[in-house]
């Protein structure tokens, strides 16, 4: 059977037709969906979980500047604000169960995350597949989706995390049915925390997720220590519940902040991983428009396009002034041709690197973890610069000089 291509027409998002006529009658009588406020969601996120305590309060300020610029800018269709809504109440209910637990169990919050693994690099080029490697080592330690939809168990006597992740998964299946194509996520596979991070309300993810550029501008200029630090809090949490000896963490938003990263996890090892700039801008412009898709009607991919650029050169250029302010041999680069070439053999360069052990048990499991690439699995994602409006001049004046230092 032919596997789904990714439609091109990134201005008319795939959806069900019982969901294009809901949101024509929504439209017909004016309805918008939900109101969307910080109190409105605290207040449905403490009657939910029968708990007051959200931990640090820094999340209030960015949430109210997210939800702002969600009602002045992002052009939510009405199941966009429901899906939005349920989104921040679970990330509110989240940090509720995380404090109730946390104060129950005071050890948690001493528990040690000793030398993670931390893989960055610009979104699409290889870090999901070197940190699914990576994490195939028996003493690595990985975060699965479902535990990062829902870090705090529920109040349950059977755990419905899983079930849960099933049923989210689906909803993304529907809205969005050429997002997993471009980011394949799977209840119980590995998925990145920047996830974790977005319980701070600091995140990159609303931007790929709606049009925010005022959130997007704000959060650019924050320190990110209450996102890192929580971050720590998560990472905690939900190893005293599965143990792991060594996190093996991945997200391109750490590209833009490492230091703050690293004052919170000094003994953390840098992996930065990199690919041709204009194959990294393409395939990220066609991934965050079909995931705001999901979410709206309009979607404007010369938008995408301006943005995109701009933004993937801030995280070069952020990263380059890090690592001329480091000592050599502080970050260790891996390239994406070499990663997809040889993959095991990169892979035991990395874990030799950052002193894990290797042997015979371990490159089997490495092994095993590399035959299991599929990465069409849900549809072969396919995208052009040009659909963008980014030519290969602007790709050339952007990331020249990161091309020639790295030899792309």
């Amino acid at each position: 059977m032919a596997r789904r291509v990714t439609s091109r027409d990134y201005g008319r998002p795939a959806r069900p037709l019982l969901l294009r006529l809901a949101h024509a009658v929504c439209r017909g009588l004016g309805a918008r969906g939900p109101s969307l406020t910080g109190a409105a969601l605290e207040s449905a996120a403490r009657d939910a979980e029968g708990l007051e305590d959200f931990g640090d309060p820094a999340y209030r300020e960015p949430l109210a500047r997210l939800l702002a610029a969600t009602e002045s800018e992002a052009a939510l269709h009405p199941t966009g604000r429901l899906v939005q809504r349920a989104r921040l109440i679970g990330i509110l209910r989240n940090r509720l169960r995380a404090e109730a637990i946390i104060a129950a169990n005071p050890e948690i919050a001493a528990r040690p995350i000793v030398a993670p693994i931390v893989v960055t690099g610009l979104p699409r080029t290889g870090t999901t597949l070197l940190q699914r490697l990576i994490a195939a080592h028996p003493e690595a330690r990985a975060m699965r989706t479902w535990e990062g939809a829902n870090p705090a168990p529920f109040a349950e006597r059977r755990d419905s995390r899983r079930l849960r992740a099933r049923a989210a998964h689906r909803v993304i299946a529907t809205l969005a049915p050429d997002f997993l194509a471009c980011h394949p996520i799977e209840p119980g596979g590995i998925d990145e925390e920047i996830v974790l991070i977005d319980h701070s309300l600091m995140s990159s993810l609303p931007e790929v997720m709606m049009h925010v550029p005022s959130y997007g501008r704000w959060h650019e200029a924050q320190g990110q220590g209450p996102a890192y630090r929580l971050l720590k809090r998560m990472l905690q949490l939900l190893d005293w519940q599965r143990p792991g000896a060594r996190w093996v963490l991945k997200t391109p938003q750490h590209l833009e902040f490492v230091p703050d990263l690293l004052a919170v996890f000094p003994d953390a090892h840098v992996i930065q991983v990199h690919r041709a700039p204009e194959v990294a801008v393409a395939s990220t412009c066609s991934m965050v428009a079909h995931a705001r898709g999901m979410l709206s009607d309009v979607i404007d991919p010369a938008e995408v396009g301006r943005r995109t650029l701009a933004k993937t050169a801030r995280l070069i250029a952020q990263m380059a002034v890090t690592r001329a302010a480091s000592p050599a041999g502080r970050f260790i680069d891996v390239f994406y041709d070499a990663l997809v070439g040889d993959p095991v053999g990169e892979a035991r360069r990395v874990a030799r690197a950052v002193d894990l052990e290797w042997g015979a048990d371990v490159e089997a499991a490495i092994t095993r973890q590399s035959a299991m690439r599929d990465h069409e699995r849900f549809g072969k994602h396919v995208y052009a610069l040009a659909d963008f409006a980014v030519s290969d001049a602007e790709i050339d004046e952007y990331f020249g000089a990161y091309r020639r230092r790295f030899g792309l």
